[in-house]
């Protein structure tokens, strides 16, 4: 079990897993960034936040990405396509 001190700004979920408080703000801004971009909105707003809401969600990805130095770059496509690409191509099929 996780018996250490989480550093200042984070806490730990009901299922174990360590979360950073600012980063879940930020997601959870973009992610309302998102929901008015898609609503009727005058123009000038609607282009100001689709200059930068999706980078907004790349920038998060890429501070909890974490790299695995113990598996090779096929190993980590190779879990990567079985994870996100097959699902993708499955749900691409069921739709058309």
């Amino acid at each position: 079990q996780h018996s250490q001190r989480l550093p200042k700004g984070t806490f730990r979920t009901a299922w174990g897993g360590d979360r950073i408080q600012f980063l879940d703000i930020y997601k959870g801004l973009a992610i309302l960034l998102v929901v008015i971009g898609h609503l009727e909105i005058s123009d000038s707003l609607y282009k100001y936040i689709y200059m930068f809401h999706m980078y907004a969600f790349f920038f998060a990805a890429g501070i909890t990405f974490k790299i695995n130095k113990s598996k090779t770059f096929i190993q980590f496509l190779k879990k990567n396509i079985s994870r996100l690409y097959i699902p993708y191509l499955f749900l691409l099929l069921c739709g058309t």
